[in-house]
């Protein structure tokens, strides 16, 4: 290995790129080229474009106030991916003239872990962005106008409900972590809706719209034992992969026909012992033990209570 003033070189490939700006670019065969820098991206700009790296990443420890100018870039089509770690005020600057609000059309993921910067492009600037991250009670993007996302991840989502969702007629996966909502009514509306994920939720949320979305095959409920009573679950006929954090019992599952996949972290109460006759379940998970998988020796999921 060789380790020269701006990179670190193995075998020919470039590995890493680092300087005292807290900045690091590193060129991976599955991943595209990442640069993650300060303030003054200028003096890396070079580097930037002889690398050909495709995403930016903003740290969190730049200075307050900071300007964060990518004017310098060459060419704006190149980049793929964008993360603004930032939690504090900061500017953006990335126009030239001639005004091109499309002049992002390359992009496909964006994460805004903090505040967004003054200056940030609208959502019409990002025309083919499928992966979008946004902590939605400290950004001010606007993230229900991207029309184009398929993967959208709501930190502290603290809205009534889901209704501000309907424009996401894309949106294949949806995550919330933590928030405040109180309900998913709204779910329904979005109709291409295959995984909804919900992680640490900050209140009890009504489930019933689970029911009326009629694209959704799997939900996770994750790191949270708010609800353990799961059967409101048994009118969702479409649901087939299903993973919960605490269960009082699994009665309900019995009602779900077309069930291919099962997790439960906890069951409350083992001596209530569904029917689970089912032809199309492939593997069952409870409390860490694996119970059923098709194709292997299987244990029949009316006895999980003897294994567990």
């Amino acid at each position: 290995m060789t380790i020269t003033k701006h990179k670190v070189v193995e075998n020919g490939e470039i590995l890493s790129i680092n300087d005292n700006e807290v900045m690091i670019a590193g060129w991976r065969s599955a991943s595209p080229c990442l640069f993650s820098f300060g303030a003054r991206f200028s003096d890396y700009v070079d580097l930037f474009d002889f690398y050909k790296c495709r995403k930016l990443t903003w740290l969190t420890n730049i200075p307050e106030d900071a300007t964060l100018d990518i004017t310098s870039i060459r060419d704006y089509s190149v980049i793929e991916a964008m993360n603004l770690r930032i939690h504090c005020p900061t500017q953006f600057i990335f126009e030239r003239p001639p005004l091109n609000t499309m002049q992002f059309s390359s992009f496909v993921e964006l994460e805004i872990s903090g505040a967004t910067p003054s200056g940030f492009p609208s959502p019409a600037a990002f025309p083919a962005l499928k992966v979008l991250t946004v902590h939605a009670n400290k950004s001010t993007f606007d993230w229900a106008a991207c029309e184009s996302v398929v993967d959208l991840i709501l930190r502290d989502f603290n809205e009534a409900d889901l209704q501000r969702m309907t424009r996401l007629v894309n949106l294949k996966r949806l995550c919330l972590v933590g928030g405040t909502y109180g309900s998913l009514k709204g779910l329904e509306a979005l109709p291409t809706l295959e995984t909804l994920r919900i992680v640490q939720p900050k209140r009890v949320v009504e489930m019933d719209s689970i029911k009326h979305a009629k694209c959704l095959t799997g939900f996770m409920f994750e790191a949270s034992k708010k609800i353990t009573d799961w059967g409101v679950l048994a009118g969702a006929l479409q649901l087939r992969y299903l993973s919960l954090d605490t269960c009082q019992s699994l009665s309900f599952i019995g009602k779900l026909p077309l069930l291919e996949f099962l997790y439960c972290g906890k069951v409350l109460d083992k001596d209530r012992t569904p029917e689970m006759d089912h032809s199309r379940l492939q593997a069952a998970f409870l409390e860490q033990q694996l119970l059923r998988e098709q194709g292997k020796q299987s244990v029949d999921l009316p006895f999980y209570k003897n294994l567990i």
